[in-house]
Order: C-alpha cells, then sequence, then structure tokens
C-alpha cells in the first residue's frame, strides 16, 4: 500500500509550520508535497522572511512550535537572541528553514518532504482523489495526485491603488519587491511616498533611518500610526496586570464558546474593554495588557459576530484596533529620523506622473494638498478580498465552486473548526486551509503565534483523516503543553481537545 500524499500551496512560513509538525507527529510514511513558486531553497520563507527588517514580535512569542516556546531563543541559526530581543526576518526565516530541515530528517522513515517549484494552475476531482495541475519554472507541467489539499497561500498583494496605472517605475505596487535595493541606491534627498502608514511603513521607517537622505511622507485615511512595544518589565513602575472579575468571566466565557451559543453584543463588549482599560491603567499596569488578553479569545469572538456586527467591526473598531494590537518595535529609531518621516490624514487621494515624479493630491482638515515625491509605495496590507484574488487556483476554485468567499467577501468560507465551506456551504473532503485566507471568519490569523497552534492542530487532523498513526496522542500533546504552564489556543486547538478530553 503506497503512502498518503498531502499536497500544500503555498511555500512560506504558513506551509514551513505545518511541515514542520506533520513531520514531528507523522509515525507512518507519508510524503507531503509543497508547491511554491521560488527554488527549493527559498522554500518556508515567504515574502516577509526574505527582507532584512526587524519582526514586530519579541523572540519569546516568535517560536514555531507551541510546544517548544523556546525554540527561537534556543536556536543556533538565529543567534540564540534574547526572549525581548526582536529578530531580524532573515535570521527567522533561516531558523525556521534549519527547524524544517531537522523535522524532517528526524521524521519517522518513509517520510518524503518534495519541494516541488512551479505554480497550481488547475484543479480536478477523480474518485476519491485530488489532482492539482503545476506550472513548474523550467516551463514544464506535470500533476500531483494526493489524498488531502492543504491551502496556505499567505499574504496577497496589497490591493491596486487607482491613478497608478500610469505611474510605470515610479511606483512600487509592494512594500515587499525591490524597495530595499531601492533604498540602497540612494544617494541624494529623495522624497517618498507612502501610502498606508502600519507595521510595513514602519519597517520603511527602519531602514530609512540608515539613509539620511530618504525623508519617507506617509498617507493614510485614518492617520495612526501602530503604537510602539512596552514589554512587561520595561517600565519598573509597572504593576503586574490582574482582569477584574467582569473581564475575566468574559474571557473565560469566550474560551469555551461554540457556533450554537450567543456571544456578547459588539457594544457591550467595547465599553467593557474601554472600562478594563482604564481600571488596569489606573491601578499601576499598562493597556497592553488588557489586548494582550484578548488575544487568544478574538477569532472566537469575531467568528460569533454576525455579518452586519462583523461591518460594523470593520466600520467603528478595525483601525483603533490594528494600532493597539499590532505594535512596533521602533520607538527609538523614530527619534533617530525626525523630520525625514512625516505622515498626512487624508482624503480623496489622487496620482498622477508629472515627469520623473508623482504628484500627489489629497484634502487634510478641509483643506486642499499636494505634494511631488520621486517614488510612491503601496504599503496598504494585503488584499484578501476573493473576487480580486490574482492567484490562479483560488480562481480555479472558486469558478468550481470549491471554495467560496469568507464573511464580508475576506478570504475563503470555513466553519467555526476551520473546515473549507464550497459554494453550496458544504464541508469540502480533503481539504484544509490556514493562514490568512481565513480571516474573514476569524479576523486575526496571519500572525505567527497564531498560524503555529493552526499548523499544530492542522497536522493532527490531516493525518487522523488518513488514518495516519501519530508519535503523540491528542491526550499526551494536551499534557506536554499543561506541564510546561502552556494553555492551548481556546479556537485553534477546539477540535483537538475534543478527542483528547
Amino acid at each position: 500500500m503506497s503512502q498518503p500524499v498531502i499536497t500544500v500551496v503555498g511555500g512560506g512560513a504558513t506551509a514551513g509550520l505545518l511541515t514542520y509538525n506533520l513531520a514531528n507527529l507523522a509515525a507512518a510514511p507519508v510524503v507531503v508535497a509543497v508547491v511554491n513558486p521560488s527554488q527549493p531553497d527559498n522554500f518556508f520563507r515567504g515574502v516577509a522572511y526574505q527582507s532584512v527588517g526587524d519582526l514586530n514580535v519579541p523572540a519569546a512569542n516568535m517560536s514555531w512550535s507551541p510546544e517548544a516556546p523556546k525554540a527561537l531563543v534556543e536556536s543556533e541559526a538565529a543567534q540564540r537572541p534574547g526572549p525581548k530581543d526582536f529578530v531580524d526576518r532573515l535570521v527567522w526565516g533561516s531558523a525556521l528553514q534549519e527547524a524544517v530541515r531537522d523535522a524532517v530528517q528526524n521524521a519517522v522513515e518513509g517520510f518524503d518532504l518534495q519541494r516541488v517549484s512551479g505554480t497550481a494552475t488547475d484543479y480536478r476531482r477523480e474518485d476519491r482523489s485530488h489532482v492539482v495541475s503545476i506550472q513548474g519554472l523550467d516551463g514544464h507541467s506535470h500533476e500531483l495526485r494526493s489524498a488531502h489539499v492543504v491551502l496556505a497561500t499567505g499574504n496577497p498583494l496589497p490591493a491596486t491603488l487607482p491613478g497608478t496605472e500610469a505611474l510605470g517605475d515610479l511606483y512600487f505596487s509592494n512594500p515587499w519587491f525591490g524597495v530595499q535595493d531601492y533604498f540602497a541606491s540612494i544617494t541624494q534627498p529623495t522624497n517618498i511616498g507612502v501610502v498606508g502608514i502600519g507595521l510595513s511603513f514602519e519597517d520603511l521607517v527602519k531602514v530609512a533611518a540608515s539613509n539620511p537622505n530618504i525623508h519617507l511622507v506617509g498617507f493614510s485615511r485614518d492617520g495612526r500610526r501602530p503604537t510602539s512595544h512596552l514589554l512587561p518589565g520595561d517600565d519598573p513602575q509597572e504593576t503586574a496586570y490582574q482582569a477584574s472579575s467582569d473581564f475575566k468571566k468574559f474571557l473565560d466565557r469566550l474560551s469555551v464558546w461554540e457556533p450554537t451559543q450567543k456571544a456578547p453584543e459588539l457594544m457591550e463588549v467595547f465599553l467593557l474593554i474601554r472600562q478594563e482599560v482604564k481600571r488596569a491603567e489606573k491601578s499601576g499596569s499598562n493597556w497592553r495588557r488588557v489586548i494582550d488578553a484578548l488575544r487568544p479569545i478574538s477569532p472566537a469572538y469575531f467568528f460569533s459576530l454576525s455579518v452586519e456586527d462583523k461591518n460594523r467591526w470593520y466600520s467603528l473598531f478595525d483601525a483603533l484596533w490594528k494600532v493597539h494590537r499590532h505594535r512596533s518595535p521602533n520607538a527609538s529609531i523614530l527619534e533617530s529620523v525626525g523630520e525625514r518621516v512625516q505622515t498626512h490624514k487624508t482624503e480623496g487621494l489622487s496620482f498622477e506622473r508629472d515627469g520623473d515624479q508623482v504628484l500627489v493630491r489629497w484634502r487634510e482638515q478641509n483643506q486642499s494638498q499636494e505634494l511631488h515625491v520621486d517614488r510612491l509605495i503601496n504599503a496598504t496590507g494585503p488584499d484578501l478580498r476573493l473576487d480580486r484574488t490574482q492567484n490562479k487556483i483560488l480562481q480555479v476554485l472558486r469558478q468550481q465552486g470549491v471554495i467560496a468567499p469568507g464573511p464580508l467577501g475576506i478570504g475563503v468560507n470555513v466553519d467555526y473548526d476551520r473546515r473549507l465551506l464550497g459554494a453550496d456551504g458544504r464541508p469540502q473532503e480533503g481539504w484544509s486551509v490556514l493562514g490568512p485566507f481565513i480571516g474573514g471568519a476569524f479576523y486575526e490569523t496571519n500572525a505567527i503565534p497564531d498560524i503555529r497552534w493552526q499548523a499544530l492542530s492542522a497536522a493532527f487532523e490531516i493525518l487522523h483523516s488518513l488514518n495516519v498513526p501519530t508519535q503523540l496522542t491528542p491526550q499526551q500533546a494536551y499534557e506536554i503543553l499543561r506541564l510546561q504552564g502552556i494553555t492551548p489556543h481556546p479556537t485553534w486547538l477546539r477540535r483537538l481537545k475534543r478527542r483528547a478530553l
């Protein structure tokens, strides 16, 4: 009997985390074929971890393994960073690659990782097999036949900015492609416009800090930049955070929430959070600890909201949440760049090419403004709307009804157990999806601390569905976490918990 084949579409960090867990857990031979449009030595980095720049999460929380929280700080490949260090993205990518390599080398005999350099372009179902067509980087086409397919396509490109089509080489459609090489080439004062002032903008600020010729001008509709990190212990005056009884009840309620239950009202939760922040700061703690306490239950709560309330969340709270939840490690750097970094809260932003520059026009505080910049960068973040995807296999799967848009058209539709739902609303047998494209249902799904839990759970679920025995039972996995004082993620490990307990 031949070993089952698992096809993973996407070869970035999400695929790396899943492969790591499959290699560690499988107790019988299995083939994992990872499809990615890059050379094999670039697999498991993804776009984000091929670029220079610090992570925005401290090393203590960037392990690739929930059951080994010190994996990164003990990694030789990462040069054993301190728990509060913000590791360089390239270094973290190399450390993950090494962790996957070690896991595969130590896996059960017969475990076979195949790196397939190419793009998934088509799909069909033959009996119980999934057949994915691959266009190789060498121009040749072939097919992968498997028992299970995982969509781990990572973050897509930002949405196209209207009016940028005519900007040509003055425009970068993605802050990850070509920007750093351009920054390194700048030898005279240069104004660079950046649309979006979130964490990608903060990455650009850090690069600009090392080149005094770079002047960044950020444009944003809400005008808010990410807050800075203040880790526990950074402020000697800060007292330990203790959740109030009402807030703890709310957290406990969401940690065991089921789709059949009614969740708290959106405005009720917003007021509760505000009240808890005020109480925490009054007691000498920090508002960041309140937001941190919400992280494990925020996917469950967002899933519980109606489509109308999800829409209200995006309208009323999305920008506010992101600048407080997604924090920058660049607080000290901001002082060094001074006036070389400016931001504007804009309305009616427009662009046109004017010779060798871009003319940017906008309204700010009811006043018309304009500015010439030498280059324009789109840093608005990944565009997860399925109807605008440029990913060929996602387009094909949607046309076939295998996948459907998630709530508000964001990502793909899944149920609370993260099972892929087709156009008919029914779970698709032999399919899994991880990472950013389940964000329509769960909101926050693309940070490594979330994806590592998803990957652990998915590895168990996939192997179980294929009748592949595992090195650990769910009960043993839970016991390992318990002995280390690690609280299993209430959403991502829900199915695993049911089998374990």
